[in-house]
């Protein structure tokens, strides 16, 4: 069984990108054959942390695909494409309201990232969301199994 994490784009210091590079090293250091696959990757990572999508070969259905969800992508709807169990891990829960008195272009990813996921075909066995609390630097996480 392989642990594989797509996402749409691997950037170089978001909390994104380093949430998914620390969740490689720990589940390497389990035991489980694990890899970072995305549609862009910064440069200025080290070009063994992560490969493009269209990389990605073999996954079975007992393999596992952690899914990193933010903002609109037509990776969310290529996710039935691949074989395996599919985990959503959700990171942006701010309303796309929120966004309406300071970017336009922000508060229409929020709300096509939203339509996405609840309107995708693909089967989620699991959605963790994770958001800041507001009270201190850690994160809450929402577990919600289908």
């Amino acid at each position: 069984m392989r642990i594989i994490q797509l996402l749409p784009t691997l950037s170089f210091g978001d909390a994104i990108g380093n949430d998914t590079i620390a969740l490689k090293g720990a589940l390497s250091d389990m035991g489980f054959d694990t890899g970072i696959y995305a549609e862009n990757i910064d440069k200025r990572l080290p070009s063994d942390i992560a490969k493009g999508i269209d990389k990605l070969r073999g996954l079975k259905d007992e393999d596992i695909i952690l899914y990193h969800k933010s903002t609109g992508t037509e990776l969310t709807f290529r996710l039935d494409e691949f074989k395996g169990r599919k985990i959503m891990v959700y990171h942006n829960i701010t309303p796309p309201e929120f966004f309406r008195p300071y970017s336009t272009a922000a508060q229409l990813l929020l709300n096509t990232a939203t339509r996405e996921w609840t309107s995708s075909k693909t089967k989620w066995s699991t959605v963790l969301r994770i958001h800041p609390t507001t009270k201190t630097s850690s994160c809450a996480w929402d577990i919600n199994v289908r």
